[in-house]
């Protein structure tokens, strides 16, 4: 007779090709874009960070609204993280 219930034997294939999850690896949405492919209009900005050239993305913000910070703020804040080399 069992000792109750057993978790593990409710289903063996969590995690497995033959429950869905391909060889890729990737855990996608099908269908989803990419978050810069949602972007309305964006204007890319490209700042000079410690010699790394970095892309920023600013999308026009709605009627009333305005942005928390700038593209300079973000290149300031980037500046504070340490260089990993």
């Amino acid at each position: 007779m069992r000792a109750g219930r057993n978790a593990t034997r409710r289903n063996r294939n969590i995690g497995t090709a033959a429950q869905g999850r391909g060889d890729s690896g990737e855990l996608r949405i099908p269908g989803q874009r990419d978050f810069w492919e949602q972007l309305r209009d964006p204007v890319w900005v490209e700042r000079v960070v410690d010699d790394y050239h970095v892309a920023i993305a600013v999308e026009p913000p709605l009627k009333g609204w305005m942005h928390a910070v700038t593209p300079d703020d973000i290149a300031a804040y980037l500046r504070l993280l340490p260089t990993i080399m």
